[in-house]
């Protein structure tokens, strides 16, 4: 990848707005949230939005209230619209491992709230401050990013909300998102220009992984169509360091193979050596000594 000479390259790429709806009607989340709410005990507000950790028996889960245009106003109670019913209804059933587990609603006081897994871990802004995260797992947990951005599409779903807040990363490096919006956004370009601004942000943060950064930003914009070929893009940033890899394993193993050649060579020398001498040793015992002549005795030479 070449460097470009706008180190700013984030500020460069174009941003889609989206008008944001008008609600219909007063209803607002509560300023200050009760201790219990339905059978869930109030633990502690999550930073960053109307969010509360929740605790039920040994369990922990988020709350979030529910946006007022998800809503229907009666003159008894509030109803969920049926349009967003259904959309809560295919983000609970999809499959777990990528995105939170979405539990159902909670009413209490008027109000209705979502209820989430709750995934411990930090945010993703929180993740990649730290400068012990090389940039090639940077690359790895946004490819997945995208990935699981793009299963979600598949299935005929739009996030809605992506920011650095709902990206959860666990002690193993494992990436999910979480809070999928309840409104009925429809167009792809939505989560596009979310993943666009997020990359934005990441690069203020880690400036060392510009390059990466601004090369997973043009991926994005490029494949917008489909994210699966923006996920395969993005996998070539990672196929030098397997090369390396590969290359410093086929060295080590000519390495190994040459001082095993000549661990082999001196064995067979000494070998060699030790049988020449066992032989030798053998004739020596086999063929009789040097026959001396005999002498006259003293008495004889007189």
């Amino acid at each position: 990848m070449t460097k470009q000479q706008n180190s700013n390259w984030y500020a460069t790429i174009p941003v889609v707005y989206f008008p944001k709806m008008t609600p219909t009607h007063s209803l607002t989340s509560p300023a200050v949230f009760p201790p219990d709410v339905g059978g869930y005990s109030i633990v502690q507000t999550l930073p960053g939005n109307s969010s509360v950790l929740a605790k039920i028996g040994h369990r922990l889960v988020v709350l979030k209230p529910l946006d007022p245009d998800c809503l229907l106003r009666t003159k008894s109670q509030n109803k969920l619209h049926p349009n967003i019913h259904d959309r809560l209804s295919r983000v609970r059933e999809l499959p777990h491992g990528h995105v939170a587990n979405f539990y159902g609603v909670e009413r209490d006081q008027g109000y209705i709230y979502l209820i989430w897994e709750y995934l411990p871990g930090k945010t993703l802004a929180e993740w990649i401050v730290n400068p012990e995260i090389s940039e090639d797992q940077i690359v790895i947990t946004l490819r997945e990013l995208i990935a699981n951005v793009q299963q979600l599409h598949q299935r005929g779903i739009i996030h809605g909300a992506i920011h650095a807040r709902n990206i959860i990363i666990d002690t193993d490096n494992h990436l999910r998102v979480t809070h999928i919006n309840p409104l009925l956004y429809t167009e792809r370009e939505q989560d596009i220009a979310a993943l666009l601004e997020l990359l934005r942000e990441l690069a203020l943060h880690r400036a060392d992984t510009s390059d990466a950064l601004e090369y997973i930003a043009s991926e994005v914009a490029e494949n917008k169509q489909s994210l699966e070929g923006a996920t395969a893009r993005v996998s070539q940033l990672l196929e030098p360091h397997v090369d390396d890899s590969a290359e410093r394993l086929d060295k080590s193993l000519d390495q190994n193979r040459r001082n095993r050649s000549r661990m082999i060579g001196a064995v067979l020398i000494v070998v060699a050596l030790m049988l020449s001498l066992s032989i030798r040793y053998l004739v020596n015992r086999m063929v009789p000594g040097k026959i001396s002549p005999p002498q006259a005795s003293p008495e004889a030479m007189r």
